[in-house]
Protein backbone atom coordinates (compact mmCIF):
# COMPACT_ATOMS: atom_id res chain seq x y z
CA UNK A 1 0.00 0.00 0.00
CA UNK A 2 1.33 3.59 -0.85
CA UNK A 3 0.04 6.60 -0.27
CA UNK A 4 -0.28 9.87 -3.06
CA UNK A 5 0.06 13.38 -1.53
CA UNK A 6 -1.85 15.39 -4.31
CA UNK A 7 -1.62 19.10 -3.89
CA UNK A 8 -1.61 21.32 -7.02
CA UNK A 9 0.44 24.20 -4.64
CA UNK A 10 1.90 23.10 -1.41
CA UNK A 11 3.76 25.79 -0.89
CA UNK A 12 3.46 29.91 -2.07
CA UNK A 13 5.47 32.76 -2.14
CA UNK A 14 4.83 35.23 0.15
CA UNK A 15 7.10 37.90 0.88
CA UNK A 16 10.03 36.28 -0.81
CA UNK A 17 9.36 33.34 1.84
CA UNK A 18 7.38 30.14 1.09
CA UNK A 19 4.82 29.51 2.86
CA UNK A 20 2.43 26.05 3.34
CA UNK A 21 -0.67 25.81 1.70
CA UNK A 22 -3.33 24.35 4.63
CA UNK A 23 -5.33 22.55 1.90
CA UNK A 24 -3.31 19.43 1.71
CA UNK A 25 -5.47 16.07 0.29
CA UNK A 26 -4.36 12.28 0.92
CA UNK A 27 -5.20 9.53 -1.12
CA UNK A 28 -4.82 5.86 -0.13
CA UNK A 29 -4.21 4.04 -3.08
CA UNK A 30 -3.87 0.54 -3.75
CA UNK A 31 -2.93 -1.59 -6.46
CA UNK A 32 -4.40 -4.91 -7.87
CA UNK A 33 -1.09 -6.50 -6.77
CA UNK A 34 -0.66 -5.17 -3.57
CA UNK A 35 -3.75 -6.15 -2.76
CA UNK A 36 -3.66 -9.95 -3.78
CA UNK A 37 -0.36 -9.51 -1.91
CA UNK A 38 -1.81 -8.55 0.82
CA UNK A 39 -4.91 -10.55 0.69
CA UNK A 40 -2.72 -13.76 0.90
CA UNK A 41 -0.76 -12.96 4.20
CA UNK A 42 -4.62 -11.87 5.75
CA UNK A 43 -5.71 -15.21 4.54
CA UNK A 44 -2.84 -17.51 6.17
CA UNK A 45 -3.32 -15.31 9.43
CA UNK A 46 -7.05 -16.21 9.65
CA UNK A 47 -8.17 -18.67 12.75
CA UNK A 48 -11.39 -20.46 11.07
CA UNK A 49 -12.76 -21.03 14.42
CA UNK A 50 -12.78 -17.60 15.79
CA UNK A 51 -14.39 -15.75 12.42
CA UNK A 52 -17.05 -18.98 12.67
CA UNK A 53 -17.82 -17.71 16.24
CA UNK A 54 -17.84 -14.13 15.27
CA UNK A 55 -20.37 -14.75 12.48
CA UNK A 56 -22.71 -17.02 14.53
CA UNK A 57 -22.53 -14.94 17.63
CA UNK A 58 -23.90 -11.99 15.91
CA UNK A 59 -26.16 -13.23 13.86
CA UNK A 60 -29.02 -12.64 16.98
CA UNK A 61 -28.64 -8.69 16.35
CA UNK A 62 -28.96 -8.87 12.72
CA UNK A 63 -25.36 -8.10 12.20
CA UNK A 64 -23.79 -10.08 9.44
CA UNK A 65 -20.09 -11.07 8.90
CA UNK A 66 -18.47 -11.85 5.36
CA UNK A 67 -14.69 -13.59 6.97
CA UNK A 68 -16.15 -17.02 6.14
CA UNK A 69 -17.40 -15.89 2.38
CA UNK A 70 -13.71 -14.81 1.59
CA UNK A 71 -11.83 -17.96 3.39
CA UNK A 72 -14.15 -19.77 0.75
CA UNK A 73 -13.27 -17.94 -1.98
CA UNK A 74 -9.44 -18.52 -1.02
CA UNK A 75 -9.90 -22.12 -0.98
CA UNK A 76 -9.55 -22.52 -4.75
CA UNK A 77 -8.27 -18.69 -5.33
CA UNK A 78 -6.38 -18.36 -8.13
CA UNK A 79 -2.77 -16.16 -7.52
CA UNK A 80 -2.10 -14.33 -10.38
CA UNK A 81 -1.28 -10.94 -11.51
CA UNK A 82 -2.80 -8.12 -12.95
CA UNK A 83 -3.60 -9.09 -16.53
CA UNK A 84 -4.93 -9.08 -19.83
CA UNK A 85 -5.56 -11.17 -22.76
CA UNK A 86 -2.15 -11.97 -24.71
CA UNK A 87 -3.73 -11.75 -28.10
CA UNK A 88 -2.00 -9.74 -31.24
CA UNK A 89 -3.15 -6.06 -32.33
CA UNK A 90 -3.88 -5.99 -36.17
CA UNK A 91 -4.53 -2.66 -35.95
CA UNK A 92 -8.47 -2.99 -37.47
CA UNK A 93 -10.40 -2.22 -34.32
CA UNK A 94 -13.17 -4.82 -36.00
CA UNK A 95 -10.64 -7.72 -35.98
CA UNK A 96 -9.50 -6.79 -32.48
CA UNK A 97 -12.44 -7.16 -31.10
CA UNK A 98 -13.64 -10.37 -32.70
CA UNK A 99 -10.00 -11.55 -31.62
CA UNK A 100 -11.42 -10.90 -27.99
CA UNK A 101 -14.85 -11.83 -28.06
CA UNK A 102 -13.28 -15.36 -29.14
CA UNK A 103 -10.63 -15.41 -26.67
CA UNK A 104 -13.14 -14.67 -23.96
CA UNK A 105 -14.86 -17.64 -24.91
CA UNK A 106 -12.66 -20.18 -23.88
CA UNK A 107 -12.87 -22.08 -21.28
CA UNK A 108 -10.70 -20.01 -18.04
CA UNK A 109 -7.84 -22.16 -18.16
CA UNK A 110 -7.70 -22.50 -22.03
CA UNK A 111 -6.91 -18.54 -22.34
CA UNK A 112 -3.91 -16.85 -22.99
CA UNK A 113 -2.97 -13.74 -20.26
CA UNK A 114 -0.14 -11.49 -20.23
CA UNK A 115 0.26 -10.37 -16.91
CA UNK A 116 1.17 -6.79 -16.19
CA UNK A 117 5.21 -7.43 -15.66
CA UNK A 118 5.71 -8.66 -18.77
CA UNK A 119 3.47 -6.00 -20.86
CA UNK A 120 5.40 -3.36 -23.32
CA UNK A 121 5.56 0.40 -21.66
CA UNK A 122 2.74 1.52 -24.16
CA UNK A 123 0.51 -1.35 -22.93
CA UNK A 124 1.47 -0.66 -19.28
CA UNK A 125 1.50 3.19 -19.56
CA UNK A 126 -2.44 2.68 -21.49
CA UNK A 127 -3.36 0.96 -18.18
CA UNK A 128 -1.90 3.03 -15.50
CA UNK A 129 -3.10 6.47 -17.34
CA UNK A 130 -7.11 5.25 -16.43
CA UNK A 131 -6.07 2.88 -13.70
CA UNK A 132 -9.38 3.01 -12.05
CA UNK A 133 -11.31 1.47 -15.40
CA UNK A 134 -9.41 -0.73 -16.22
CA UNK A 135 -10.06 -4.28 -14.97
CA UNK A 136 -8.03 -7.44 -14.73
CA UNK A 137 -9.32 -9.93 -16.98
CA UNK A 138 -9.20 -12.97 -14.25
CA UNK A 139 -10.47 -11.13 -11.51
CA UNK A 140 -12.27 -8.20 -13.06
CA UNK A 141 -10.70 -5.68 -10.05
CA UNK A 142 -9.36 -2.60 -11.33
CA UNK A 143 -5.38 -1.99 -11.61
CA UNK A 144 -5.76 0.25 -8.45
CA UNK A 145 -8.48 1.97 -5.93
CA UNK A 146 -8.77 5.04 -3.91
CA UNK A 147 -9.72 2.30 -0.76
CA UNK A 148 -10.60 5.16 1.50
CA UNK A 149 -12.74 6.68 -0.91
CA UNK A 150 -14.29 3.34 -1.86
CA UNK A 151 -14.39 1.44 1.47
CA UNK A 152 -15.38 -2.05 2.11
CA UNK A 153 -18.95 -1.72 3.85
CA UNK A 154 -20.16 -4.20 5.52
CA UNK A 155 -23.49 -3.57 5.15
CA UNK A 156 -23.93 -4.33 1.48
CA UNK A 157 -21.29 -7.45 1.85
CA UNK A 158 -17.95 -8.45 -0.28
CA UNK A 159 -17.75 -8.20 -4.18
CA UNK A 160 -16.08 -11.13 -5.02
CA UNK A 161 -14.96 -9.48 -8.18
CA UNK A 162 -13.31 -6.87 -5.99
CA UNK A 163 -9.88 -8.20 -4.17
CA UNK A 164 -9.81 -4.90 -2.73
CA UNK A 165 -13.01 -5.55 -0.55
CA UNK A 166 -11.94 -8.84 0.19
CA UNK A 167 -8.88 -7.66 1.84
CA UNK A 168 -10.70 -4.94 3.74
CA UNK A 169 -12.98 -7.59 4.73
CA UNK A 170 -10.60 -10.22 6.16
CA UNK A 171 -8.50 -7.02 7.65
CA UNK A 172 -11.27 -5.68 9.66
CA UNK A 173 -12.78 -9.31 10.55
CA UNK A 174 -9.19 -10.92 11.68
CA UNK A 175 -8.95 -7.88 13.73
CA UNK A 176 -12.25 -8.08 15.04
CA UNK A 177 -12.23 -12.06 15.84
CA UNK A 178 -9.26 -11.62 17.96
CA UNK A 179 -10.23 -10.07 20.66
CA UNK A 180 -13.87 -11.03 20.07
CA UNK A 181 -15.07 -12.34 23.81
CA UNK A 182 -16.82 -16.06 23.48
CA UNK A 183 -20.71 -15.51 24.84
CA UNK A 184 -22.38 -19.25 25.42
CA UNK A 185 -25.80 -17.00 25.41
CA UNK A 186 -24.97 -14.93 21.85
CA UNK A 187 -23.81 -18.41 20.38
CA UNK A 188 -26.82 -20.58 21.30
CA UNK A 189 -28.91 -17.98 19.79
CA UNK A 190 -26.80 -17.72 17.10
CA UNK A 191 -26.76 -21.50 16.81
CA UNK A 192 -30.59 -21.38 17.09
CA UNK A 193 -31.28 -19.11 14.19
CA UNK A 194 -29.23 -21.17 11.30
CA UNK A 195 -30.74 -23.80 12.75
CA UNK A 196 -34.43 -22.88 12.19
CA UNK A 197 -32.86 -21.57 8.32
CA UNK A 198 -31.69 -24.95 7.44
CA UNK A 199 -34.89 -26.79 8.44
CA UNK A 200 -37.10 -24.01 6.84
CA UNK A 201 -34.36 -24.72 3.82
CA UNK A 202 -35.02 -28.98 3.66
CA UNK A 203 -38.57 -27.94 3.80
CA UNK A 204 -39.21 -26.33 0.34
CA UNK A 205 -40.48 -28.13 -2.63
CA UNK A 206 -38.09 -29.43 -4.90
CA UNK A 207 -39.30 -26.20 -7.80
CA UNK A 208 -38.59 -23.95 -4.92
CA UNK A 209 -36.10 -21.39 -5.02
CA UNK A 210 -34.06 -19.33 -3.06
CA UNK A 211 -36.81 -16.34 -2.85
CA UNK A 212 -39.37 -18.12 -1.53
CA UNK A 213 -36.99 -19.66 1.86
CA UNK A 214 -36.34 -15.92 2.04
CA UNK A 215 -39.92 -15.24 1.98
CA UNK A 216 -40.43 -17.75 4.67
CA UNK A 217 -37.99 -16.78 7.24
CA UNK A 218 -39.04 -13.41 6.91
CA UNK A 219 -41.93 -14.58 9.30
CA UNK A 220 -39.69 -16.29 11.70
CA UNK A 221 -38.94 -14.83 15.33
CA UNK A 222 -35.43 -13.84 14.77
CA UNK A 223 -36.34 -11.90 11.47
CA UNK A 224 -39.37 -9.84 13.60
CA UNK A 225 -36.08 -9.57 16.11
CA UNK A 226 -34.16 -8.18 13.73
CA UNK A 227 -37.13 -5.60 12.83
CA UNK A 228 -37.54 -4.18 16.14
CA UNK A 229 -33.23 -3.72 16.34
CA UNK A 230 -33.63 -1.61 13.18
CA UNK A 231 -36.17 0.64 15.14
CA UNK A 232 -34.24 1.11 17.68
CA UNK A 233 -31.23 2.22 16.28
CA UNK A 234 -33.38 3.53 13.31
CA UNK A 235 -31.23 1.75 10.63
CA UNK A 236 -32.95 -0.61 7.91
CA UNK A 237 -31.13 -3.49 7.64
CA UNK A 238 -33.13 -6.38 8.22
CA UNK A 239 -34.19 -7.14 4.63
CA UNK A 240 -30.74 -7.03 2.89
CA UNK A 241 -29.20 -8.67 6.30
CA UNK A 242 -31.51 -11.60 5.42
CA UNK A 243 -30.28 -11.54 1.67
CA UNK A 244 -26.92 -11.56 2.65
CA UNK A 245 -26.57 -14.25 4.89
CA UNK A 246 -28.70 -16.83 2.35
CA UNK A 247 -25.91 -15.79 -0.32
CA UNK A 248 -23.28 -16.22 2.40
CA UNK A 249 -24.49 -20.05 2.10
CA UNK A 250 -24.16 -20.27 -1.45
CA UNK A 251 -20.46 -18.70 -1.22
CA UNK A 252 -20.19 -21.01 1.17
CA UNK A 253 -21.21 -23.75 -1.19
CA UNK A 254 -23.34 -25.01 0.92
CA UNK A 255 -26.32 -24.33 -1.18
CA UNK A 256 -25.46 -24.65 -4.88
CA UNK A 257 -26.45 -26.49 -8.17
CA UNK A 258 -24.56 -29.06 -9.65
CA UNK A 259 -22.93 -26.71 -12.63
CA UNK A 260 -22.77 -23.82 -10.16
CA UNK A 261 -21.17 -25.16 -7.16
CA UNK A 262 -19.73 -22.00 -5.47
CA UNK A 263 -16.06 -20.90 -4.60
CA UNK A 264 -15.36 -23.60 -2.03
CA UNK A 265 -15.08 -26.07 -4.82
CA UNK A 266 -14.01 -24.13 -8.00
CA UNK A 267 -12.66 -20.57 -8.54
CA UNK A 268 -14.83 -18.14 -10.78
CA UNK A 269 -12.84 -15.57 -12.40
CA UNK A 270 -14.62 -12.15 -13.08
CA UNK A 271 -18.07 -11.70 -12.88
CA UNK A 272 -20.52 -14.25 -12.50
CA UNK A 273 -23.44 -15.59 -13.70
CA UNK A 274 -27.18 -14.70 -12.14
CA UNK A 275 -30.49 -16.60 -13.33
CA UNK A 276 -31.65 -14.01 -15.17
CA UNK A 277 -31.11 -10.47 -16.03
CA UNK A 278 -33.93 -9.17 -13.30
CA UNK A 279 -32.21 -11.02 -10.54
CA UNK A 280 -30.80 -9.17 -7.65
CA UNK A 281 -29.45 -12.18 -5.72
CA UNK A 282 -25.73 -13.20 -6.19
CA UNK A 283 -24.62 -16.32 -7.49
CA UNK A 284 -24.90 -19.26 -6.79
CA UNK A 285 -27.56 -19.03 -4.41
CA UNK A 286 -29.44 -17.67 -6.96
CA UNK A 287 -29.81 -20.92 -9.02
CA UNK A 288 -30.42 -23.12 -6.25
CA UNK A 289 -33.32 -24.57 -5.68
CA UNK A 290 -35.23 -27.35 -3.35
CA UNK A 291 -34.06 -30.24 -5.22
CA UNK A 292 -30.34 -29.17 -4.90
CA UNK A 293 -30.94 -29.46 -0.97
CA UNK A 294 -27.84 -28.75 1.02
CA UNK A 295 -23.98 -30.11 0.43
CA UNK A 296 -23.29 -32.23 3.28
CA UNK A 297 -19.32 -31.76 2.82
CA UNK A 298 -19.32 -27.89 2.80
CA UNK A 299 -22.00 -27.78 5.56
CA UNK A 300 -19.77 -30.27 7.90
CA UNK A 301 -16.49 -28.50 6.49
CA UNK A 302 -18.07 -24.92 7.74
CA UNK A 303 -20.29 -26.24 11.38
CA UNK A 304 -19.28 -29.69 11.77
CA UNK A 305 -17.82 -28.63 15.42
CA UNK A 306 -21.54 -27.40 16.47
CA UNK A 307 -23.70 -30.55 17.57
CA UNK A 308 -26.83 -28.53 17.50
CA UNK A 309 -26.40 -28.71 13.21
CA UNK A 310 -24.87 -32.42 12.91
CA UNK A 311 -28.33 -33.37 11.86
CA UNK A 312 -27.52 -31.31 8.54
CA UNK A 313 -24.43 -32.72 7.29
CA UNK A 314 -24.67 -36.35 9.21
CA UNK A 315 -25.65 -39.48 7.04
Amino acid sequence: MYKNVYNKHLFRLNGGKLQPISHLKIIIKMTHNEAIELLLKEYTSSDKKQLTELFIQTLPIGRIHFGLQVLSKMKTYYVHSYSIYDIPKTGDFYKDERLWIKENKKLFLERKYLSFENMTVEQQREIMDEPTINSCYICSSSFEKDIEKYPFNPKYGVNESDVFHMVQCLQQENRESVNFLYDPKQQKEGLSILKEIFETITSVQESDGIRYVYKLLKKKEFFKHWKKEEKRISVKFAELALQRLLEIMGYLSILHTEKYRGSFYEFNEGCTPRSSRSSDWNYPVDFWRGKNGIDKIAFQYWFGEYDELEKFWKQ
